[in-house]
């Protein structure tokens, strides 16, 4: 570090000159500021990367086209339970539940894009293209690439590794998916390891508690619904598994997504904890993998 324009291409390709610069900026203010913080540049050049990448997209979209949907969402049931989950399918995208009703999940993403995506509801596979719903579930574990305005879908698959440590993911190939559920490779990535689990604690040993900015924790007497969870992290929030450093325990961090945006401060806490550049308060599920109803 630091980067230059020259460095963009392998972390980030199609950008404009501008748009590289852009994501220079973007790149090195958020390193040096974690590097500030107590980062180390393990933890802190990769979430510079990833923050980079993602507000560079956006903004280069915009810039390029004014009116392109850069972010496409579906809503579908939580089967076999009754209630709704928000799927989004584009780089960076994550999946929100629960929502008792599909109304209910539709108005909640509209209000996060307020101001800061142009974002485009698209059918799901589930109620309209059931041949590639199957070949979805097929195909999981995996994350999603993109979206095509046919309705296919390019999604990477995630393959499993035994490992240190223990229970991993790595990126394996991109395959676009169609609406007949066809499924054909549309590149090879070379395997990369990602902080997932392949189990959480036993039921037995579930617990809840929260780090907040100042370094300190408090345990909470049960799992946090989805509405307590906002409030905890005073916003929209957003789920991430994690390992504890010292305990090499998995846990389910829930943060609030728009924390940067908002300029929270770096949670130095859950640096030193679990060695992740998150900022705002945070809660730490040991045993659950989501929120509450």
């Amino acid at each position: 570090m630091p980067w230059t324009v020259e460095d963009v291409d392998s972390h980030k390709k199609g950008l404009s000159a501008e748009g590289k610069k852009k994501w220079v900026s973007i790149a090195n203010s958020v390193y040096n500021q974690c590097i500030r913080e107590g980062g180390t540049d393990k933890t802190c050049a990769p979430s510079a990367i990833r923050i980079a990448n993602s507000q560079t997209r956006r903004a280069d979209m915009k810039i390029a086209t004014k009116t392109v949907d850069v972010k496409h969402f579906w809503v579908e049931k939580n089967v076999p339970y009754t209630t709704w989950a928000i799927i989004e399918a584009f780089p960076g995208g994550v999946t929100r539940s629960p929502f008792d009703t599909k109304e209910e999940a539709i108005k909640h993403e509209y209000k996060i894009a307020e101001g800061l995506w142009d974002i485009k509801q698209v059918p799901s596979p589930q109620e309209k293209y059931p041949k590639q719903y199957e070949a979805l579930k097929k195909l999981e574990p995996y994350n999603f690439v993109e979206y095509h305005s046919d309705g296919d879908l390019t999604i990477q698959e995630l393959i499993f590794s035994k490992g240190k440590p223990q229970y991993q993911f790595k990126k394996g190939r991109l395959i676009v998916v169609t609406i007949d559920g066809m499924t054909f490779e549309e590149v090879t990535y070379n395997p990369v390891v990602l902080s997932t689990s392949k189990k959480l604690p036993s039921k037995s040993k579930n617990k809840a508690y929260i780090i907040k900015i100042d370094g300190s924790e408090e345990q909470l007497k049960s799992r946090p619904s989805l509405k307590e969870s906002q409030t905890i992290v005073d916003g929209y929030i957003t789920l991430t598994r994690a390992e504890e450093l010292s305990t090499k325990k998995k846990v389910v961090l829930v943060v609030d997504e728009e924390g940067l945006l908002k300029g929270k401060p770096l949670n130095k806490g859950v640096m030193s904890k679990f060695g992740r550049h998150l900022v705002g308060d945070v809660i730490v599920l040991e045993g659950w993998r989501s929120v509450g109803n």
